[in-house]
């Protein structure tokens, strides 16, 4: 049997990168050139580290869980894990052999994996319906077991794929399109930002900074001009979810698995609120920060469900022109 002239490597460091796998030929190592995949199962729509990796001389690879996965279009070749399972699956395996039993263990695991975004997939861009969504999350969970970890990426998933369904779908519901921080003296509203790596839910929200900006389809009302023009305020929608599979596949269609809710940090806005007789009957506040909150349930999680349910919310302190 011949030589191979190259070697595989997984967890390879080199400067301050650390390669998932790298290929390289045996006769050109010095050169370090070869081919680095990076492998994404629990992050969504990340490049992370491929340009680094790039401009260190090596060809770079995304093996993506999901189409999701990777946001770099035209940037560096995509596998995804789909095409893995269909290559496997072409084998003639034989688990009678233990090397053979272990990979066909592996596709059930992937099949089943990947059919539970699949499911949620197709659940809130609304191919299937609540009942089938629960048919096939039961078929789903059967033989996987899931962690907390999960929970945040599949919410994770979920605000991804929101956001790119508001921007497509809901404009009137896109109040910005810049990140955090920015230094400006009165900083643009935000895009809708969504986080999982902090205690508590996995959120996203909108910053809105300008809240009677005249190029916004949103306008708040007029009562609060005055407090505005004393205490510049930011009106700040959110979304908390908590898309914990087992549980979903046991609870009622109406029950909680999440919130929605408008916030702000100054005072005198959530006191005049408080006070106020027609905003006091309208709202149920929680925390110092949340005014108003309402709970999100199953059935509300379709996009367009839930887009129309903070539509609703929000015109309880402004309009959509």
């Amino acid at each position: 049997m011949a030589e191979l002239d190259y070697e595989v490597l997984t967890e390879y460091t080199e400067s301050s990168c650390r390669f998932d796998i790298l290929i390289r030929p045996l006769s050109q190592i010095e050169n370090r050139n070869g081919i680095v995949f990076e492998n994404k199962v629990k992050s969504i729509g990340e490049r992370l580290q491929l340009d680094k990796y790039a401009e260190l001389g090596y060809d770079v690879v995304s093996l993506a869980l999901l189409p999701e996965s990777f946001d770099n279009t035209g940037h560096y070749p995509i596998i995804e894990y789909k095409k893995i399972h269909s290559i496997l699956n072409s084998l003639p395996l034989d688990i009678k052999n233990c090397y053979h039993f272990f990979i066909n263990e592996y596709l059930i695991h992937l099949s089943n994996t990947l059919n539970i975004y699949d499911t949620l997939r197709n659940y809130i861009n609304e191919t299937i319906n609540i009942k089938i969504f629960r048919d096939e999350l039961n078929k789903c969970l059967e033989n996987i077991n899931l962690n907390i970890n999960d929970t945040r990426t599949f919410t994770y998933f979920y605000f991804y794929n929101f956001s790119k369904h508001l921007k497509a779908k809901n404009s009137n519901l896109i109040f910005g399109t810049h990140d955090y921080g920015k230094e400006e003296e009165l900083p643009p509203n935000t895009r809708w930002i969504f986080r999982k790596d902090l205690q508590g839910p996995p959120y996203m929200e909108s910053l809105i900074y300008r809240p009677f900006d005249p190029e916004m389809k949103f306008h708040i009302n007029k009562d609060f001009e005055e407090i505005y023009k004393v205490n510049p305020f930011i009106i700040a929608p959110r979304i908390e979810l908590w898309l914990d599979l087992n549980y979903i596949q046991k609870c009622n269609d109406s029950d909680e698995i999440g919130e929605i809710m408008i916030g702000s940090w100054t005072k005198e806005l959530v006191t005049f609120l408080k006070e106020h007789e027609h905003y006091k009957a309208l709202f149920t506040r929680k925390g110092s920060r949340n005014f108003h909150y309402e709970k999100v349930s199953l059935k509300d999680l379709p996009f367009s469900n839930l887009a129309n349910r903070l539509m609703k919310m929000l015109s309880l302190i402004g309009e959509f022109r």
